[in-house]
């Protein structure tokens, strides 16, 4: 019965949002991240069947080790390749650089929809390098659009202070009655506007 509603659910594309010039983000997407600390987690079943019942779109990182699972599942659910947002951690350009490589031949693809900045917990200095390996990889067809998660105002104000490709298509942040970062939401949305 729950198969039948979640393939019922999506009869109809699911809805998406404009990021970047050709890219669209749908508003749903399965996140793979808890299935790397839940003991018995099967990521590969679990991207075939939310594939297989309509889902367009999967997000994970290089952080959660679940790469390879993910191609399993995207070759397992005969569906279409899926929207694919991934994010890599905040290292020196080399590292980072290779952390893409990494990640896109473990899900074996070309280049992902969207590829993020995982945090900025690290010095500012690396969150500038990875950011231009971020610009590169776009650059060379490796990502659609490129963007930032969980960055305050201080973080996105750094970066934008030394970025060549402004603004990020995204900052993917946690959001949720319990915690909401109000400054940041309405600083994005006044630079959204315009």
């Amino acid at each position: 019965m729950s198969n039948m509603l979640v393939t019922f659910a999506f009869a109809a594309a699911p809805p998406s949002v404009p990021i970047a010039p050709g890219v669209r983000l749908p508003y749903l997407s399965l996140g793979t991240g808890s299935g790397m600390t839940r003991p018995g987690s099967n990521v590969t079943a679990a991207v075939a069947l939310w594939l297989a019942t309509g889902g367009t779109s999967i997000d994970t990182a290089y952080d959660y080790h679940d790469e390879t699972a993910i191609a399993r599942g995207i070759a397992a659910s005969g569906a279409p390749t899926p929207t694919i947002i991934t994010k890599i951690p905040c290292s020196s350009y080399a590292d980072a650089a290779a952390n893409i490589d990494s990640n896109l031949a473990q899900l074996n693809v070309r280049f992902t929809d969207v590829l993020l900045i995982h945090f900025p917990l690290c010095p500012s200095r690396d969150r500038l390098e990875t950011w231009r390996a971020l610009e590169d990889a776009q650059a060379a067809g490796k990502a659609r659009a490129i963007g930032v998660s969980n960055f305050g105002i201080a973080d996105l104000e750094h970066l934008r202070a030394h970025a060549r490709k402004w603004p990020p298509a995204i900052n993917q942040c946690s959001l949720s009655v319990g915690y909401h970062d109000d400054a940041t939401i309405t600083c994005v949305s006044r630079t959204a506007r315009g």
